[in-house]
């Protein structure tokens, strides 16, 4: 299958496949592009504060988020894939 084959989905790894999760990351990006997809990471995403952000402040955690779809919307996505929550 060659990319012009696949499907394009917004990809959002988040931090915890950036670091300790990275053999998840590779993983998923190899099952994705054998079903037919073509992951596309967010462009400058951030971290979704799910881990410590959201025992300060959940409405941070929402606005963390929010941008992260925002980015994708702009993008062109309707949706996120995000594996890592």
């Amino acid at each position: 299958m060659d990319g012009s084959d696949l499907k394009k989905v917004a990809y959002y790894p988040g931090c915890a496949l950036e670091g300790t999760g990275h053999a998840y990351n590779r993983s998923t990006k190899a099952v994705g592009k054998a079903l037919g997809l073509d992951l596309v990471e967010l462009k400058n995403w951030n971290c979704c504060g799910a881990m410590e952000v959201k025992n300060i402040d959940p409405k941070i955690q929402t606005y963390l988020s929010a941008r992260n779809l925002s980015i994708a919307e702009n993008m062109g996505f309707d949706k996120v894939m995000a594996p890592c929550n």
